[in-house]
């Protein structure tokens, strides 16, 4: 229903926006030649580019949007990740807190991380910071523990050298684990029919933790600009980019068959096993990649690489999904620019917007008077050319997608788009039924009646 709600205020939008050129139209009985017809087709591609950027700025309307990108995959090919991580499992890391507000006799308990093995990982990684660029922890303090002070100082620990970044809980983290924008991140998107359509990246309270991440890598910075655009700069200048993104997931990970045997440093680490026989071989994987790109250390939930069990899952439109795996995916999307506004590929959009324009408008005007199909074959075949015709427009802009999507890697918000164009195509098939037969290309006293000699009495 909400899906249906969505579609007709999509429609009713897209009906107000193509009123604009039809009334341009019907005040032109004939079509406009030079710099006039020039202007009625830059003058609306340009229009048509302006909706997109914003609406590539905002989240999708509903959730076939995102289904429909997912399905022209035609171009697509997967891409190597470029940042190195070193994985470590905090699925397996929990252990029996007492409830304060409990009632004592009823032994009310809470399951939560292991404050303790955690604080001491973090220790050993703050002696060791020179072996890693950063340390992300996707986990969600919500409910309090004896060794919170204790965690609470190992982060600070790192947090002094911008070593460290944790993810912000939903629902608010317990007092001692509450910190301030520079080492909390918010896991912000938009979710449409309880899958996920929508990545809010850039946000004035505070970016997004792959964001984040990807901003203190490349130390670069995050500034509001205009029309829902930011200004990311940094080593290598400036550009615009996106407050937000359709992620293409062409980073996502698969879950691995668990049947197959995977190498030692393709599966995530046990916190336990990283504070005991693992240590040793988790800073060689840290010291492997010493040098201009140093791994990033994400702890998390990736039960899926130790053959587990968890809750932390998220719908995706490529299926279920661990959600630190998730995270890691993002931020790659973000590295290969899914969020930056490319010069280039706006210039081709306009170009193609302006011919799909011109596919559409060059219709308005009723063609010489010409004499009815013989047969009914003629007739079909006058039908399919004329439909073929009609639907040329939208394919190209199905196609502009795709080709997008596999050039830049980033979305096009399709479905509005589409929408507004076959609203156009029926008013200005309206139009065109509306006018005589006739009324063509040639304004009148240019056509070949003007030009012809009219014999005296």
């Amino acid at each position: 229903m909400v899906a249906i709600i969505n579609a007709f205020v999509i429609f009713a939008a897209a009906l107000l926006l193509a009123l604009v050129p039809t009334a341009v139209i019907w005040r032109t009985p004939h079509r406009p030649r030079g710099w006039r017809y020039a202007a009625l087709l830059g003058g609306h591609g340009f229009a048509c580019l302006v909706l997109l950027l914003l609406l590539n700025g905002q989240p999708g309307y509903f959730g076939e949007n995102a289904d429909v990108q997912t399905k022209l995959a035609l171009f697509d090919s997967p891409k190597e990740a470029r940042q190195p991580f070193v994985l470590i499992d905090n699925s397996g890391n929990k252990q029996v807190v007492p409830d304060p507000d409990g009632n004592a006799e009823d032994s009310t308990v809470r399951v939560v991380t292991d404050r303790a093995k955690l604080t001491r990982l973090l220790q050993r990684f703050a002696a060791h910071q020179e072996d890693f660029a950063q340390v992300v922890v996707d986990i969600a303090f919500t409910d309090s523990s004896p060794n919170d002070s204790a965690l609470r100082e190992a982060v600070l620990d790192l947090a002094m050298h911008q070593k460290v970044l944790l993810a912000r809980a939903v629902e608010e983290n317990t007092p001692l684990l509450r910190f301030g924008s520079d080492v909390m991140a918010d896991v912000t998107e938009n979710e449409q029919d309880g899958l996920i359509a929508w990545h809010n990246a850039a946000r004035d309270e505070g970016h997004s933790l792959p964001y984040a991440l990807y901003l203190r890598l490349h130390q670069r910075k995050a500034e509001r600009f205009t029309l829902g655009l930011w200004k990311e700069c940094g080593p290598g200048g400036c550009r615009l980019v996106y407050g937000g993104f359709m992620p293409t997931w062409a980073y996502l990970p698969t879950v691995p068959d668990p049947e197959q045997e995977l190498a030692p440093d393709a599966l995530a680490m046990p916190i336990g096993h990283a504070l005991d026989m693992g240590w040793p071989r988790l800073l060689r994987q840290l010291r492997a990649h010493d040098g201009a790109r140093k791994a990033v250390v994400f702890i998390g939930e990736f039960p899926a690489m130790a053959h587990e069990g968890s809750t932390d899952q998220h719908r995706t439109f490529l299926g279920e999904s661990r959600g630190s795996a998730m995270l890691i995916g993002l931020h790659h999307e973000i590295g290969n620019g899914a969020h930056v506004l490319n010069g280039l590929t706006l210039l081709g959009l306009f170009a193609a917007l302006v011919f799909c324009t011109w596919l559409v408008i060059a219709r308005a005007w009723q063609p010489k008077k010409q004499a009815p199909p013989k047969g009914f074959a003629a007739m079909v075949l006058n039908y399919v050319w004329d439909a073929i015709k009609t639907v040329i427009p939208l394919f190209l802009l199905v196609f502009i997608a795709c080709l997008i999507r596999r050039v830049t890697g980033q979305q096009m918000n399709l479905i509005p788009m589409l929408i507004y164009f076959i609203t156009l195509i029926g008013l200005v098939k309206a139009v065109r039924k509306a006018r005589p037969v006739g009324s063509g290309s040639e304004p009148p006293g240019t056509g070949q009646a003007a030009r012809a000699v009219v014999p005296g009495p």
